[in-house]
């Protein structure tokens, strides 16, 4: 996270309350500033959350990289021109996975999540 910060906005997009994601942040060492934190209290619908998302930086939906862990967030992210990867932790199921990789849409793990976003991000 901290390493991805340095040279790129990183915002949380989450159906949390607000309050629990700045916890959870200060609890695993991470200082994130808590407008860069899209939570419940604004919507818990992801599409609503990067709509605001893109206005508040004025940057186009493809500029954006989203990572997510419900294959049924991530599909109407990715039909708006977003780029989503899809987390195989959390939520997914292997069916779901599957599915998503078959939509083009990368499934990423713990492993070689930070190696993969890099290359993502940086091209």
């Amino acid at each position: 996270f901290t390493k991805l910060s340095k040279n790129h906005k990183v915002l949380i997009g989450t159906a949390k309350d607000k309050a629990s994601v700045m916890l959870i942040m200060k609890e695993n060492g991470y200082n994130i500033n808590p407008d860069a934190v899209i939570s419940r209290e604004f919507s818990t619908d992801k599409t609503e959350q990067v709509k605001k998302i893109s206005e508040i930086f004025d940057v186009e939906f493809g500029e954006i990289l989203f990572i997510e862990d419900m294959l049924g967030n991530a599909q109407p992210l990715k039909e708006l021109g977003v780029n989503v990867v899809l987390a195989s932790w959390g939520y997914s199921t292997q069916k779901q996975r599957e599915e998503a990789q078959s939509f083009g849409m990368p499934v990423l793990d713990r492993k070689d999540f930070m190696e993969r976003i890099m290359g993502m991000l940086n091209g």
